[in-house]
């Protein structure tokens, strides 16, 4: 069995993995078809379900939606940066 490594907190590939997370909770709610319930966030409601619950789903989509925009490119670049100095610290 082979043992898996841990990945050590704010290291390129650990920025990578919060990247790749958000993004896939993003993926999943789209696919899931939250998308629908963000017209309760401009006061309407379109959805048959109770209104707690397109809000929850409404909110939880805009915020995996944003955070897929605006942070998961900048954990990618951070990854990247860190790596690239990383790298040049160890070359002679």
């Amino acid at each position: 069995m082979r043992s898996r490594r841990r990945c050590a907190p704010f290291t390129p590939m650990w920025f990578l993995v919060c990247a790749g997370l958000v993004t896939v909770a993003f993926g999943l709610l789209h696919l899931f078809g939250a998308r629908n319930y963000t017209s309760i966030l401009s006061g309407t409601a379109g959805s048959t379900n109770g209104s707690v619950v397109a809000a929850l789903l409404g909110l939880a989509y805009a915020f995996a939606y944003f955070a897929t925009v605006l942070v998961a490119p900048v954990l990618v670049i951070a990854a990247g940066v860190m790596a690239a100095l990383t790298a040049r610290r160890r070359a002679p």
